[in-house]
């Protein structure tokens, strides 16, 4: 039920991912994505800069090619809505990959807060979730957290000149299919030039979301990953008693055929 008429063209984005995907599909070979590459050179030009050197292709910021191929899939990839009554079609990335930030904007000026100044809240769209990599962040969480709590400069109504504000950001919807982005570059004011933070940092293979949601989410979440937690408990004991009893099972098996052995 995907909304993809009228597509096919080779120069087509939308098309072209949707081909690539099928051919994936249908073997377990590598595939060389030259028809998806050049849809997507044609559509966002600077994706086809060549190198300085004259050796191909110049390097691209991976995410922002991620970006741009998400925004054209948001404005071109349809389903219907699942209501089952209902004929209105809506967009596959904001159904799926698009989560809900509830935020609260502070300042961190005393004197605002003595003036009366209330904290701002607010409400965002969001399509990935931001780690931000500094000089103490060792793990996936500390960097989630870190791009949760945003300081900004900006003018305060109460004090008539620019403060300080921290934006505290919680996860009030979570999307279906979260994406996570390591944020490793920065602008370096003594070279002008963008640098790579080549920090390591460690990440789960399964990511507990709980830590990052509003309360009002963690209610609905917390029971539901109690209860997977504890189902997985149970097959994990089932699995364990199983080995256990293979392994006295081979146990008695070698003593019986070692006892025999004794007595011819």
């Amino acid at each position: 039920s995907f909304g993809l008429a009228g597509l096919g063209g080779s120069n087509d984005l939308t098309a072209s991912l949707r081909d690539l995907f099928k051919q994936m599909s249908e073997t377990q070979e590598g595939i060389p994505p030259l028809m998806f590459l050049n849809a997507l050179r044609n559509v966002f030009p600077q994706f086809a800069q060549r190198d300085r050197n004259g050796h191909g292709y110049a390097q691209q910021d991976a995410e922002e090619a991620w970006s741009q191929i998400v925004n054209q899939l948001r404005n071109k990839l349809t389903i219907t809505d699942g209501n089952a009554d209902s004929t209105s079609r809506v967009s596959f990335v904001d159904k799926y990959m698009a989560g809900r930030f509830d935020s609260v904007t502070e300042c961190d000026d005393s004197a605002a807060k003595e003036a009366g100044e209330e904290p701002a809240k607010s409400s965002d769209v969001f399509f990935k979730l931001d780690c931000h990599i500094g000089k103490e962040t060792n793990h996936l969480q500390d960097g989630i957290m870190a791009g949760l709590e945003e300081q900004i400069e900006k003018q305060s109504p109460t004090l008539n000149r620019n403060a300080v504000y921290t934006k505290r950001s919680r996860i009030s919807r979570l999307p279906k299919y979260l994406t996570v982005h390591f944020v490793r570059f920065f602008w370096k004011r003594e070279t002008q030039k963008k640098a790579k933070i080549m920090r390591k940092v460690t990440f789960p293979a399964e990511l507990d979301i709980v830590e990052f949601c509003t309360e009002e989410l963690r209610k609905q979440l917390v029971p539901v990953r109690d209860k997977v937690r504890e189902i997985r408990k149970d097959e994990l004991d089932v699995e364990r008693s199983r080995k256990r009893q293979k392994l006295n099972d081979k146990r008695e098996e070698d003593q019986k055929q070692e006892e025999e052995a004794g007595s011819q």
